[in-house]
């Protein structure tokens, strides 16, 4: 693995995901306006489709996901992949697919959460990325242990987080849609020019 000694930007975005979780975990009021209500998302409120991956309904709900997405974004610094501005807009497409099509998929779904579902799709978008640039074992290693993850999941062998609130239950579901999304939007990405955020102070 071979990291660019140009910033990737990645700290930043890692920072900047950190905060919105964090606030949408202890300032209260925040989760509420953030989550997917189908309700209110169906209504007006349309941001919700694009927020959900913020909130969280446990500390070890947030803690683990937050956890994947430091990670991956740690792994995607040192291989030298460029955080630009079609990364941040993938992620906010395949965070708005990923909740309207589960609510689809699923009519007894009223809320979503989570930053698993986009922690999925960066995991492809990342190998993509290592593949393309000849890192074949980092690649072959994220896109290996995301299939694993998926299939384990289904099989009920892991992945069982504990919620605080009643009535909460793990959304695997989203998982895999955001893994059919983050292909999809993933391969109409890598077609567009990549233009590297400004992140320099003025």
């Amino acid at each position: 693995m071979s990291a660019d000694r140009t910033a990737t930007g990645w700290g930043r975005v890692a920072a900047g995901g950190s905060a919105l979780v964090l606030l949408a975990w202890f300032v209260p009021g925040v989760a509420d306006v953030l989550v997917l209500d189908r309700e209110r998302a169906c209504s007006s409120e349309i941001w919700r489709w694009f927020t959900h991956p913020c909130v969280h309904f446990s500390v070890g709900h947030w803690v683990v996901d937050l956890a994947c997405f430091l990670g991956l974004a740690w792994v995607a610094d040192r291989a030298g992949i460029r955080a630009g501005w079609r990364w941040i807009l993938g992620a906010l497409g395949v965070s708005g697919l990923t909740g309207s099509t589960c609510l689809w998929l699923d009519p007894r779904l009223d809320q979503l959460g989570g930053l698993s579902g986009l922690n999925v799709a960066l995991a492809i978008w990342i190998g993509g990325a290592a593949w393309r640039r000849g890192e074949r074992t980092l690649a072959a290693a994220l896109l290996g242990g995301l299939a694993i993850k998926l299939v384990g999941e289904r099989l009920g062998m892991f992945g069982m987080v504990r919620f605080d609130q009643a009535g909460v239950e793990p959304c695997h579901l989203s998982h895999w849609v955001a893994a059919a999304w983050g292909i999809g939007v993933g391969v109409g990405r890598t077609q567009l020019p990549e233009v590297s955020p400004q992140f320099s102070p003025s």
